[in-house]
């Protein structure tokens, strides 16, 4: 879904992509050979670079260099990606089945598309292309947001009034 929404977006935009997974089980290393051919048949390798098996420590790099983080899956319940890229002031659009969709507050940090829709995801992309300017105004705001709202402070407040509830 990523790679045909690039391709509907470079049609209007100079626009550039990393898709950044691992690759260490075969149905991973399918996936990974099945993107690899559709980027191929879509002529799209000068705008999308695919990189497998990334040290962690590697990709804050690819955070601090990238406007955008999109995370098409459906298939990973709490993925933690999602708050990376947040916390690198990364603009998030993920899916409406993500488990971390919640901290993705719309207009402030990122967009959500709904899950297994194409055109969703291409309408949601360049919506974030067009807003770049209102979310950059707001990336300070953003960051106080995730402070407040991910601190260990928070949590525990949060946990020691479920307890006392109960």
């Amino acid at each position: 879904m990523f790679v045909k929404a690039i391709e509907f977006l470079s049609k209007d935009y100079d626009i550039e992509a990393t898709i950044i997974g691992e690759v260490s089980t075969r149905e991973q290393r399918n996936e990974f050979l099945r993107i690899k051919k559709i980027i191929t048949k879509l002529k799209l390798e000068k705008q999308i670079t695919l990189i497998k098996n990334l040290d962690n420590n590697l990709i804050q790099k690819y955070y601090i260099r990238n406007d955008y983080f999109v995370l098409p899956t459906n298939h990973d319940p709490a993925p933690y990606s999602v708050l990376e890229a947040l916390s690198y002031g990364c603009m998030v659009l993920c899916s409406s089945t993500c488990g971390t969709k919640n901290y993705i507050k719309k207009n402030l940090n990122g967009l959500i598309f709904d899950n297994n829709n194409q055109s969703s995801l291409n309408s949601n992309m360049l919506k974030m292309i067009k807003k770049k300017r209102i979310f950059y105004k707001k990336r300070k705001k953003n960051i106080l947001y995730l402070k407040d709202s991910l601190s260990s402070e928070n949590f525990f407040s949060f946990f020691e009034k479920l307890i006392k509830k109960n």
